[in-house]
């Protein structure tokens, strides 16, 4: 007994061809993402610590709050910010 095909010559070139293509694609989104994840690692280990100078005053701390209208950047040289 003879098993028919399902794809015909031209049908199984192209599904191979799409398969390669997408195993590719998915192993350059790996390496990709594992390259941003070690930069970020390194990032995070290189982060700016101080002193902070704003129009020639030395400051010890910075923080900056993200708005939806934009950013404030709090400086102080105290233990704590003195927010409203």
């Amino acid at each position: 007994m003879k098993i028919k095909r399902v794809f015909n010559a031209r049908q199984m070139k192209r599904f191979k061809s799409m398969t390669y293509t997408f195993a590719v694609l998915v192993a350059i989104n790996m390496l990709a993402n594992y390259a941003l994840s070690q930069s970020e690692d390194e990032l995070t280990a290189l982060t700016f610590t101080g002193p902070y100078v704003w129009q020639g005053v030395q400051f010890d701390m910075h923080r900056r709050i993200e708005r939806n209208t934009g950013y404030i950047d709090e400086y102080s040289s105290k233990e704590t910010f003195c927010t409203r």
